[in-house]
């Protein structure tokens, strides 16, 4: 036997009725500025003007405070400044050449982790050459097979080596030839730009070309 047991129903209990006056919070919610701020994931205060008066927040349709310094956006939002253009220019081949290193890639099928890039400023030509590790490079093969290769070619000797603060290019090779060393600030890639340039065209270059042959990465050696 079934037993039924009376309940007092409200409009406002019953599914899909509207009360008849809105809610308190409706009407009185107000929410200070910099929480609404922080809640919208540090959104900037302009923008989280235009989602009140847009009625977009639900409840919080009112707020309260004046906008106030925010140290976690400053610390976390924080850009530098782009680089200027660099004014300075070379008069002759091998005057300034710029190198770097790239890697590591996955181990080549000659064996290959990383590769050397070196830059002439005045003519734009590249010379790439091959690492198996990035132990001081100024002292490994391929420097002095470049450096006699360019000066033979060109009756003329490097005057200057530009890279990055890096511990493979820490050697006395450059100071006993009489090259001058200039170095990039830490973590300022953007002060070799030719370099990085350089590297990034590199890459691009090899992918699709492996891609289209259907080889695996092991081949980026032999694309290059």
């Amino acid at each position: 036997m079934s037993v039924f047991f009376p309940v007092q129903c409200s409009p406002s209990t019953l599914p899909g009725c509207i009360p008849d006056q809105p809610t308190f919070s409706a009407l009185h919610s107000s929410t200070n500025i910099n929480t609404l701020h922080c809640h919208l994931g540090h959104l900037n205060f302009n923008s989280v003007q235009k989602l009140v008066d847009a009625n977009m927040l639900g409840d919080d349709t009112l707020y309260s405070g004046k906008e106030e310094f925010c140290e976690a956006c400053a610390l976390g939002k924080v850009h530098r400044n782009p680089f200027p253009i660099s004014s300075s220019a070379t008069s002759e081949q091998l005057e300034l050449i710029h190198s770097n290193i790239c890697g590591p890639l996955t181990t080549s099928i000659g064996g290959w982790k990383y590769f050397t890039l070196f830059i002439d400023d005045y003519s734009r030509m590249k010379f790439i050459y091959f690492l198996k590790n990035k132990d001081c490079v100024l002292e490994a093969f391929n420097f002095k097979d470049f450096k006699t290769s360019v000066e033979k070619e060109t009756g003329l000797q490097i005057k200057c080596l530009c890279s990055d603060n890096g511990g493979e290019y820490t050697s006395n090779f450059l100071r006993s030839e009489g090259i001058t060393h200039q170095t990039t600030t830490p973590y300022s890639p953007e002060q070799n730009g030719q370099l990085e340039h350089g590297n990034w065209s590199i890459v691009e270059k090899i992918r699709p070309m492996l891609v289209e042959a259907k080889l695996s990465h092991g081949f980026w050696s032999e694309a290059a």
